[in-house]
């Protein structure tokens, strides 16, 4: 009897789970209808839009207009429209200043650093300025690193506002001088040779010491194994590691990018790690300072582009680059500061000018970390659409990750043809799904976009059902 009633009772839930969603019409996709089903996500907690580029009318719409929180969808407003206001080969200055007299290859006081916003300045970048400076002739300055980073005027100041864990190389706040991203690279291996994990770090910084008592442990690798977690503490410029937690045997390696130390003293052990390896010395330790008239200007570096600075960030979904973009957007008129609310404003001026309402899109920080940022599939569709008709459309659309092949859409795996080219952004929150992007298909273009806001989308789910939203969108001609 038990057995009998079994069909029926899943029967009616499978009904009551489709009146619950109140199908819009029967045009609704059959494989769209059965995803939902099968993964269990109400049609209200979902907005779906695709449509080709050429066609006024969406071929699936679904929830277009409801607000949800796009997660890292939100880095495609800020990319297009730094590209728009600001260009493909627009650059960031990152200048080294002579604070006192150079006589015989030696400062007579201080070098000062002064940072306008560089997303991605990194150690080789590092190297080639500091071998510059040496073979210009310095060898030697008596005084201190001095840097200057107040060309952001920083209105966020808590990186453990988010989720708790300030740590986390995605929860970075944007600074006007940052190096290598303020990371540590740790990485922990076991072998069966080996009663203990050992552990390594990266960049090779003399004044850390890492204590390790990660016990190795039998079991599975998992998702929430191995259990590691990394406590900092810095005195006299000196920083203290303590590495805790399990790892088991079958995980063999495992490695992680935390924020463990102050931005001076990341930067000054980098830099003093790096100019002696060019055979020079500073005698100093670390401080800050605002940049003064009479420094003298010993050289300035370059960064990457700006379209290499989004291919980055939009195919790993970089926070940090863009939280940094919004500041870069909110330079005041006289070029001597940036703001993030001028940047967002530049940003709402931009969406007024293609009839995108404010109501539509709440940009926050850029990057999409935030409980409180908002799109709808309608907002995201039309940034798509004017994105690809810029005169910088082959920059903004190469910077998107193309599925199966690299950036965060790596690994997805698609039914799709192999003249089927897809390049999307994905966006992923506690309890938040979604992507959004282009789809080849011969001489079609359809804009893509799927938002879910459901609780544990995050933990697969959602990255299912995206996957069999973009291969029904890829049959479409």
């Amino acid at each position: 009897m038990t057995h009998s009633l079994l069909p029926k009772l899943a029967g009616i839930v499978i009904l009551l789970f489709v009146a619950g969603r109140s199908i819009a019409s029967d045009s609704f996709p059959i494989e769209i209808e059965q995803a939902l089903i099968h993964h269990q996500i109400a049609q209200k907690n979902v907005s779906l839009v695709v449509q080709a580029l050429d066609e006024s009318e969406a071929r699936l719409s679904l929830n277009p207009d409801t607000l949800r929180n796009p997660a890292s969808l939100a880095k495609l407003i800020t990319s297009w429209v730094a590209l728009k206001r600001l260009g493909p080969s627009y650059k960031w200055k990152t200048e080294f200043y002579a604070a006192g007299e150079i006589k015989d290859g030696i400062l007579h006081g201080d070098l000062v650093v002064k940072g306008y916003g560089d997303p991605y300045l990194t150690n080789q970048d590092l190297w080639s300025i500091l071998g510059k400076l040496s073979r210009n002739g310095l060898k030697r300055i008596t005084g201190r690193l001095l840097l200057d980073d107040t060309y952001f005027i920083t209105d966020e100041i808590d990186p453990y506002a988010f989720d708790g864990d300030g740590t986390h190389i995605y929860n970075n706040l944007p600074n006007a001088l940052t190096l290598n991203f303020n990371a540590l690279d740790l990485t922990f291996s076991a072998k069966k040779t080996n009663t203990q994990i050992t552990a390594n770090f990266w960049p090779p910084i003399e004044n850390i010491k890492l204590n390790n008592s990660v016990k190795l442990i039998n079991g599975p690798c998992t998702r929430k194994m191995p259990d590691i977690k990394i406590d900092s503490i810095t005195i006299e410029n000196k920083t203290h590691l303590k590495a805790r937690g399990e790892m088991p045997l079958s995980c063999k390696e495992y490695s992680v990018s935390r924020n463990l130390m102050s931005r001076e003293h990341y930067f000054f052990n980098n830099f003093k790690m790096i100019w002696n390896q060019w055979g020079a010395q500073i005698d100093g330790d670390v401080g800050r300072t605002i940049l003064a008239k009479e420094h003298t200007l010993l050289y300035s570096h370059d960064s990457q582009s700006l379209a290499d600075i989004i291919t980055a960030m939009n195919k790993w979904s970089n926070n940090q680059m863009a939280r940094s973009l919004i500041y870069t957007l909110g330079v005041s008129p006289d070029g001597a500061h940036a703001t993030r609310a001028r940047g967002i404003k530049v940003i709402n001026e931009e969406l007024d000018s293609y009839n995108i309402p404010k109501t539509a899109l709440t940009i926050i920080n850029g990057s999409g970390l935030s409980r409180n940022v908002r799109a709808s599939g309608n907002s995201i569709t039309q940034v798509l659409r004017a994105a690809w008709n810029d005169k910088n459309s082959s920059e903004f659309v190469s910077s998107l990750s193309i599925v199966g092949y690299d950036g965060t859409a790596a690994k997805r795996s698609l039914s799709a043809t192999s003249k089927t080219t897809m390049r999307v952004k994905t966006g992923s929150l506690d309890d938040v799904s979604a992507i959004a992007g282009y789809i080849h298909q011969g001489n079609k273009v359809f804009t893509v976009v799927c938002i879910v806001n459901s609780p544990i989308v995050n933990e697969g789910i959602g990255k299912k059902f995206e996957n069999e939203v973009l291969n029904w969108a890829s049959r479409l001609r």
